[in-house]
């Protein structure tokens, strides 16, 4: 999974299962208004929305750039995408 560093904080795993395709579309609508995105990071990232308005510019933009990274990651087939295939 992609990581990410944010200054002095933990860095959390980002799991892009945990969100629709229509929410993946919205990270990129700019007609969203700016607390839905940021529901939209929390869920993928483990973070609150608190928290992910509350980061740093650039640690924001690390955070999103790790969003990135991993959807252009080819799939994984790992033991937890396993797992929530058989359910």
């Amino acid at each position: 999974m992609a990581n990410f560093p944010i200054s002095g904080k933990e860095i959390p795993e980002i799991d892009l299962r945990q969100i629709t395709i229509s929410e993946w579309r919205g990270l990129f609508d700019t007609a969203q208004p700016e607390h839905d995105g940021d529901k939209i990071m929390s869920k993928c990232s483990g973070m609150s929305v608190k928290d992910i308005r509350s980061l740093a510019l650039y640690d924001y933009r690390a955070l999103f750039a790790a969003v990135l990274e991993k959807a252009g990651k080819p799939y994984e087939n790992d033991t937890k995408n396993l797992e929530s295939e058989s359910t």
